[in-house]
């Protein structure tokens, strides 16, 4: 069983303890490699490697790491043995975007053989690293980077939650498919996590996405809307749960239902 955790915060500060103690919060699901991932000013920072927490973090000095945005995952080995190149997180073939995931994506197998014949950089067998080339599929193209995610969801098959990161993008997407998922709301920040422990030395204010629903915390300053869900279309998957996590100040939630209809469909949409 493995462990994610994501954070967005509305300035570049030194996420490196943050992650740090948010994985330390998560190693009683099991692990054998350890990774965080930064974003700041389009550039992504990415140490990881087998071992402990603690050796990790000092082996690859985690705790310097800085930036607007943050991921850090436990890997227990599923697809791949426990490695360097097989932990978490994973990056594209450009190294654009970066990824992590916890669960099990059972065609796993089939879509990296797909990968490599697009002629995609394919450098793991982890599964991991099968989410985010499954983003990439669709961002090749051509589509936008919320409808790739969509799409992508589509493709993977088994239960995990899934988080992911845009070198030029001021958010983290995550989505989940039966795995569970915790959002915590914060003052300046958001974060993402597989369970509690990582998320309530943070905040209080919790919301459990639920299953066939999305989210988008809109930015109260530029936007004056709640937190709202949306309801994803059941041809892509009645089991489906995205949720966008936005660079903001504060988050207001409103419930689920009340928000549904805000955007009742949604569509691929091609760039220009």
């Amino acid at each position: 069983m493995c462990g994610i955790f994501g954070y967005v915060t509305n300035k570049e500060e030194k996420l490196g303890p943050i992650l740090i103690e948010a994985a330390q919060r998560l190693t009683y699901r099991g692990y054998d490699s350890v990774g965080a991932a930064t974003i700041n000013d389009g550039r992504i920072d990415l140490r990881k490697d087998v071992g402990k927490v603690d050796a990790v973090a000092a082996k690859y000095n985690i705790s310097d790491m800085c930036g607007s945005r943050g991921i850090t995952q436990l890997r227990w080995a599923t697809f791949g043995e426990p490695s360097q190149v097989n932990s978490q997180p994973h990056l594209d073939s450009d190294g654009d975007m970066v990824g992590a995931h916890n669960g099990n994506v059972v065609n796993n197998v089939e879509l990296r053989e797909q990968f490599i014949a697009e002629g995609m950089t394919v450098r793991s067998q982890n599964d991991g690293e099968t989410c985010v080339h499954a983003v990439e599929r669709y961002i090749n193209r051509g589509y936008e980077f919320i409808d790739a995610i969509r799409l992508a969801y589509g493709d993977l098959q088994g239960d995990y939650a899934f988080v992911i990161g845009r070198a030029d993008d001021d958010k983290l997407y995550a989505f989940k498919k039966g795995s569970g998922m915790v959002v915590g709301l914060g003052e300046g920040f958001t974060c993402v996590s597989s369970d509690l422990p990582s998320i309530l030395p943070l905040t209080r204010e919790i919301i459990r996405p639920q299953e066939s629903r999305s989210g988008t915390p809109c930015r109260q300053d530029e936007e004056g809307a709640p937190f709202v869900f949306h309801r994803l279309r059941h041809e892509l998957s009645r089991r489906a749960g995205w949720l966008g996590l936005f660079r903001a100040a504060r988050w207001q939630i409103s419930h689920p239902c009340a928000c549904a209809a805000v955007h009742p469909t949604i569509r691929a949409r091609r760039r220009a």
